[in-house]
């Protein structure tokens, strides 16, 4: 069935490109960077306490939030000029649509922050499952249940791997039916590691698996990340210098390391830093 263009256009259903819209208005044309921004007014932009701004996308029943300058958001964009003019925009017209934009939401975005897995508003805790349809689980006194729409923003670094939906029922024991965790006073440390470590403000505590070769330091330390923030890569080796160890820590909520033969200082005293 054909449906004619501007019935469309004139129920609301569709919008004029903004070419034409220029053109009825006597004004010249605008070019493609022009384009980009005005197509980009869905989005919302966040610019954060370190300087970077984010933006929050509409992508079919819910947001994603992206860094202005990664690919996730440039792909937006170009997705939505291509919806228009069925074509892909200029790489310099989207190379200046998006260094406007970012200057723009220096003085005009949203101020706040952009959380990694886990955050907290009002009371609340929300963990990031990092599915496709980027839900949460909102935890409160109360108890918890899956949010569609967190009232804080998310993003998904590089190698972050979704966690299943929770369902209710199960008790903190039957850890132990997957992991061996040891005597009793061991399985109460890891539980607590876990729980400290599901907090969205610190201090944190460091948990120190130790033990003879074989007994099982690795495939623990895996699982209790796992449990919270898996990721492509499960364990690490020792960073080379402050700045690695930095870098690993803002792309992840959980960082586990293998093989450590001793702490250096700076390795020690970089751990204490995000430890507190």
């Amino acid at each position: 069935m054909n449906i004619d263009r501007q019935v469309l256009i004139d129920a609301g259903i569709l919008k004029k490109p903004p070419r034409e819209v220029a053109e009825e208005r006597g004004q010249d044309k605008p070019n493609q960077a022009q384009v980009l921004v005005e197509l980009a007014g869905e989005a919302i932009f966040i610019f954060t306490p370190r300087g970077d701004v984010f933006a929050s996308v509409p992508v079919g029943q819910h947001r994603e939030n992206w860094p202005v300058r990664g690919k996730g958001f440039r792909r937006w964009l170009v997705r939505r000029f291509a919806e228009v003019y069925d074509k892909p925009p200029g790489a310099q017209a989207l190379q200046d649509a998006i260094g406007l934009l970012e200057a723009r939401a220096e003085t005009a975005g949203q101020r706040g922050e952009v959380h990694t897995r886990l955050a907290e508003r009002d009371g609340a805790i929300y963990l990031d499952l990092g599915n496709a349809a980027w839900q949460a689980v909102e935890v409160t006194a109360s108890g918890w249940r899956l949010v569609s729409e967190p009232p804080v923003f998310f993003w998904r670094p590089r190698g972050m791997l979704p966690l299943p939906a929770p369902q209710a029922g199960g008790t903190l024991a039957e850890l132990a039916e997957f992991v061996n965790l040891g005597e009793e006073r061991a399985r109460v440390l890891a539980i607590s590691w876990l729980l400290a470590a599901a907090r969205p403000q610190g201090p944190y505590l460091l948990l120190m698996l130790h033990g003879e070769q074989g007994t099982g330091k690795t495939l623990l330390a895996r699982f209790l990340k796992a449990l919270l923030d898996p990721s492509a890569v499960e364990v690490r080796t020792s960073p080379r210098d402050e700045r690695d160890l930095m870098i690993a820590a803002a792309n992840n909520w959980v960082l586990a390391f293998d093989n450590l033969s001793g702490l250096s200082g700076w390795l020690s005293d970089g751990l204490c830093r995000l430890a507190s």
